[in-house]
């Protein structure tokens, strides 16, 4: 009897040990748990403020650049040249286009007869918009091809995609052959004008 008793307290032992171990391990599993939904919700926020951060600095560049450009303008120099004249005397005029991303600028515009009658239409010699604005440059886009080569006219450019540095001219030809238009782009402020 007595060895009974003995081998039935083993057995209770044994089974509370394995309780104690099955508690222990779920605990472990919940303080995991815990953890990694405090982590979680510590990354959420982490993230969202990240995010306000970044749409702040975003905010602060933007207006950089505008408070940068709001004073400065394009100033284009419109002339022209001729191959069928030495005396030909080009006429030069300037135009002013503000600095705003994404907005047409039309300097030049010039009739056009139609090929099946008439009827004349009138046609861009030159217009652009600026598609970005940089800490030394803006960057613009004509909606008509230019040469930029310093050599001469590349009567084959189909180039639109042009930077303006803000100390230094850019001109752009018209590729033709015979007779053309010149622009001379340059970044000026607002009071020299």
């Amino acid at each position: 009897m007595e060895q009974s008793s003995n081998s039935q307290t083993a057995i209770i032992k044994n089974e509370q040990k394995k309780n104690t171990s099955s508690i222990v391990i779920i605990c472990i599993a919940i303080l995991f748990g815990l953890l990694g939904i405090g982590f979680g919700v510590y990354g959420l926020i982490d993230s969202h403020a990240k995010s306000d951060q970044i749409s702040k600095l975003q905010a602060e560049i933007d207006q950089l650049k505008s408070s940068a450009t709001n004073q400065k303008k394009i100033k284009i120099i419109s002339s022209s040249w001729s191959g069928w004249s030495e005396d030909y005397e080009p006429e030069e005029t300037e135009s002013y286009c503000e600095i705003k991303l994404h907005e047409k600028c039309t300097v030049k515009t010039r009739m056009h007869s139609t090929t099946d009658s008439e009827e004349r239409e009138e046609k861009d010699v030159l217009s652009f918009e600026v598609t970005s604005i940089n800490e030394d440059s803006i960057d613009i886009h004509t909606f008509q091809p230019f040469s930029d080569n310093e050599e001469g006219i590349d009567l084959r450019s189909d180039k639109q995609d042009f930077t303006i540095k803000f100390d230094e001219t850019l001109e752009l030809i018209t590729p033709t052959m015979d007779a053309g238009d010149i622009f001379t782009f340059s970044i000026t402020q607002d009071n020299d004008n």
